[in-house]
């Protein structure tokens, strides 16, 4: 559960990895009042906000375009991909340099929140 404050702005900026790549930003928004939130709440805003992104004509993420392969769009479906790949350890959320492990762990929302979305691919070879 969401715990309020009295009149604070949080910008959530959120970056997208896989491997070893630098983390890029493909995102921000604002939560008016938010003092925590989920983890499950986080991924679930991410990628939301990424689909209306990319209604608008933006391209998708690398992530984004994994988690949503013939869904044509589909967000609900998309948002339960990204909870189960999470949940699988397929995707590691970072939130301000902290890993989050559990997506009903609380996480607390700063001033400027920094979430770094990360997919782990398996290298193949020897």
């Amino acid at each position: 559960m969401a715990i309020l404050w009295e009149a604070q702005v949080a910008t959530i900026l959120i970056r997208g990895a896989a491997n070893a790549r630098t983390p890029e930003p493909i995102l921000s928004w604002t939560w008016d009042k938010l003092k925590s939130c989920t983890a499950a709440m986080l991924i679930e805003e991410w990628v939301r906000a990424e689909c209306d992104r990319v209604a608008s004509g933006a391209r998708p993420s690398e992530l984004l375009s994994e988690l949503s392969l013939d869904l044509d769009r589909i967000t609900d479906k998309i948002v339960d991909r990204a909870l189960t790949a999470f949940a699988r350890g397929k995707i590691f959320v970072i939130v301000n340099d902290r890993q989050v492990t559990a997506l009903d762990e609380e996480i607390p929302i700063e001033e400027t929140t920094e979430a770094v979305f990360l997919k782990l691919v398996q290298v193949k070879g020897g």
